[in-house]
């Protein structure tokens, strides 16, 4: 199958993941964002159904569920058992919003399947990370408010982008040997990849988030020397 991007270890491939999982050589770590049953993503009918068809089409050793603090825990029922639990990482928000009466003030990461190996500067899994610098979450939904009432969601490059710094962290713990994220968005989980130096692979259905998330990559940092 035909990447619609590759560059640097790091591949985007625009379809449907049930059916492009199986015709590729999977990274050993899956880190992904799927779609909640709360989630803002209408044309999704039964997203515990898609979320455990991607299960059953993944060959990975560990499993990285990012969701929100709001998204009902219940969903991961779709993970194999095969994976056991490791723990929960808490990512947090330097500045909280709130949805209604809700403090909305992280989001969660629950980790399925094998730990990492013990290495330098990862002796123990920790469990925490704050994200400080809210100008990294590339698009803003101008959400958490107290209410999501009037935005309009088709008009959004995303409508639930997750901040890089989570990402990044999450990517650094359990992503030595490379990464796949089936449910890609604009392609956070790629750029943080990237940013590590680390393999990636992106599935992503929509191409506007394809072509978003390939725009992102093209970025380059120089890197300046005395």
């Amino acid at each position: 199958m035909t990447p619609y991007y590759s560059r640097n270890g790091i591949e985007i491939y625009c379809g449907d993941c049930r059916e492009v999982l199986p015709s590729i050589q999977q990274p050993p770590v899956c880190i992904c964002d799927p779609v909640w049953p709360n989630s803002v993503f209408p044309g999704v009918a039964d997203p515990q159904q898609l979320f455990r068809e991607t299960c059953d089409a993944l060959t990975v050793k560990t499993l990285v569920v990012h969701m929100g603090c709001t998204s009902d825990p219940r969903f991961l029922l779709a993970v194999p058992p095969a994976l056991p639990f490791i723990r929960a990482c808490w990512l947090r928000y330097a500045r909280p919003s709130y949805r209604g009466r809700v403090l909305v003030g992280s989001d969660i990461a629950y980790v399925f399947g094998e730990p990492p190996p013990s290495r330098e500067g990862l002796r123990v899994l920790s469990g925490e990370i704050v994200a400080r610098n809210n100008s990294n979450k590339r698009q803003h939904t101008g959400r958490g408010q107290g209410t999501s009432d009037g935005i309009d969601y088709e008009n959004l490059p995303h409508p639930s982008p997750r901040r890089l710094e989570h990402v990044k962290w999450l990517v650094n713990q359990y992503g030595d040997h490379g990464v796949i994220d089936p449910q890609a968005g604009t392609g956070t989980t790629l750029e943080a990849a990237k940013l590590l130096g680390r393999k990636a692979i992106g599935i992503e259905i929509e191409e506007r988030y394809c072509e978003i998330a390939a725009r992102r990559l093209e970025q380059e940092v120089f890197q300046f020397t005395d």
